[in-house]
């Protein structure tokens, strides 16, 4: 395989895919401050813990950061020029989506809520402020779609 400006912009798109994906790991919630304070990370809030619930909304963020990094790999194969052209515009949206769906993650939580009062859950909600891990985790996923069209519109080869 030869390396060519458009395989390497491939490999960026992946790259900031897989770096996503990993901040998951970092604080998306957190209330309070010092050492009463509490965090959720990307995974707890996806796909449940203790106190949340499984949230369709985070989960399908994670598959979009999956996705983009599997498309951005596949592309390094494909020699057709419309055929990357798909590649490019779907991890573009991809990448878009996740970046947005991420920043909307105080909105999406899912609490469990079994003997709670509904005012209770909603003053507990407003206590949470977005973490650094939803932040990066959404540049990143935007940043990855954004090389996708860089690739597409600037490089010609």
């Amino acid at each position: 395989m030869k390396i060519t400006k458009k395989s390497i912009f491939a490999i960026v798109e992946c790259a900031l895919f897989v770096i996503a994906i990993f901040m998951m790991f970092a604080p998306f919630l957190k209330a309070g401050s010092g050492e009463y304070a509490e965090t959720a990370n990307g995974f707890e809030i996806a796909f449940g813990d203790e106190g949340l619930a499984f949230s369709f909304m985070m989960f399908l963020s994670f598959l979009f950061l999956i996705a983009g990094a599997v498309l951005a790999c596949c592309k390094l194969f494909v020699k057709d020029a419309k055929v990357q052209m798909i590649f490019n515009i779907v991890i573009l949206v991809v990448g878009v989506l996740a970046g947005i769906f991420f920043f909307c993650t105080k909105t999406t939580m899912m609490v469990k809520v079994e003997d709670l009062d509904s005012d209770y859950v909603k003053e507990m909600l407003k206590l949470y402020d977005l973490g650094v891990g939803a932040i990066f985790t959404g540049i990143l996923a935007i940043a990855g779609g954004a090389v996708a069209c860089v690739d597409q519109f600037l490089i010609k080869e």
